[in-house]
């Protein structure tokens, strides 16, 4: 019998025939390989996306940041906390994003922070709210 099964091995690798058994293995192998792939382009896409929006929202809060501080120094010490929406051309903008902008008044410097926030859903699909702050101190000039 098992003399039969090796000549018969032998003529099937003759023939170029496959057993069901390599036929289903080797699916399952290129199965798995493209499926890897796929998720590959997943992650990657992901971490592309995520990438961009940090980005925009860093360059959204520096401009807001170099905005505010380029005021005149009697109108910062008396800013206050102000939030707004991100502009309609941002792509933080369907994500729901917000700038809070605000100036602490620390007696011969005032300390200029922006934060941009916005909504996130990561690839499990759990939301997240991620930010980007930058703060800058203005100090106070004797003219």
């Amino acid at each position: 019998m098992l003399l039969n099964m090796v000549r018969r091995r032998k003529t099937m690798m003759k023939n170029n025939n496959f057993t069901l058994m390599e036929v289903l293995m080797a699916s399952f192998v290129l199965a798995i390989l493209s499926a890897g792939i796929f998720g590959s382009f997943l992650v990657a896409r992901h971490l592309i996306k995520s990438s961009r929006l940090h980005q925009e929202a860093q360059m959204l809060a520096f401009d807001k940041a170099w905005q505010v501080y380029h005021q005149n120094y009697n109108q910062l010490v008396n800013y206050g906390i102000v939030t707004q929406a991100v502009p309609n051309n941002s792509i933080l903008f369907s994500s729901g994003g917000t700038i809070r902008s605000a100036v602490l008044n620390q007696g011969n410097f005032c300390t200029v922070m922006v934060r941009v926030d916005w909504n996130y859903t990561t690839i499990s699909g759990t939301q997240e709210i991620p930010n980007e702050t930058v703060t800058i101190r203005r100090y106070r000039t004797q003219l």
